[in-house]
């Protein structure tokens, strides 16, 4: 039956998802025959509110990494724009500059390639957040049983870090070579190179950022809701994600 297991794995077959759930610890409400579930998950949310900003809260503090480094970018940008040599030559030194041709957009290009650098390696600390908010969530919105917000936290960090932490450092490494192109075409523009080529690829990079967000949801999904190794989790994530489009 394990051998059976595995090889259904291997092939990404969606099959193997319903009945391989991870326990979960709580039991689940039904929806209420007499309410839709939108009505139902409003009621909810109504209810536990002050649960819900209790976890967000919590997950906000390992977003802090991420956040600081994008309080730092913008000091940096500042700090750049005010010590540049954007004075029409005032404060150059002398000679003056003739040409400043494209270095706005090199500093552009200089600071967010650190700091979007930066934000992939804060992304272990953002999973942390987003694998211990999911469940604690879940267990919100589908559960009346009684809610302990640390404990009930980090058992979501314990079930889905691993699935949460290549989400993470999938979406923002791809965030990052977006950024990368985007500045570097701004740069190549400025430069006097091809207008037209340089949208283009600013556009494929936009659009395999989408993608790639768009997986990675699939991917916290199935990784905190099944028990999966994270190459049968990447498989069917990316079959669930096809299938969305």
């Amino acid at each position: 039956m394990a051998e059976n297991k595995e090889q259904l794995q291997d092939k990404a077959d969606l099959t193997v998802l319903p009945g391989n759930e991870k326990s979960l610890g709580y039991k689940i409400l039904p929806v209420p025959n007499d309410r839709g579930r939108f009505a139902f998950t409003w009621d909810v949310f109504k209810n536990k509110l002050g649960n819900l900003m209790y976890v967000n809260l919590l997950m906000l503090v390992f977003f802090t990494p991420l956040i600081a480094v994008f309080f730092l970018r913008y000091g940096s940008i500042l700090t750049s724009g005010a010590l540049g040599a954007f004075g029409d030559n005032l404060g150059v030194g002398y000679p003056a500059s003739p040409d400043m041709t494209g270095l706005a957009e090199a500093l552009m290009l200089e600071v967010n390639t650190l700091y979007f650098a930066l934000a992939v390696a804060a992304a272990p600390f953002t999973a942390v957040g987003l694998a211990g908010g999911v469940y604690a969530v879940r267990k919100l919105l589908r559960s009346d049983d009684e809610f302990r917000l640390l404990k009930d936290f980090f058992t979501g960090v314990k079930k889905g870090y691993v699935a949460s932490l290549v989400a993470c450092v999938l979406s923002f490494a791809m965030i990052f070579v977006c950024v990368r192109v985007w500045d570097s075409a701004g740069y190549e523009i400025a430069m006097g190179g091809n207008v037209a080529l340089n949208i283009v690829f600013r556009v494929l990079a936009c659009l395999g950022v989408a993608i790639v967000i768009l997986f990675s949801l699939w991917l916290t999904s199935v990784g905190s809701n099944y028990k999966q190794n994270v190459w049968g989790a990447i498989k069917n994530s990316v079959s669930l994600g096809a299938g969305t489009f």
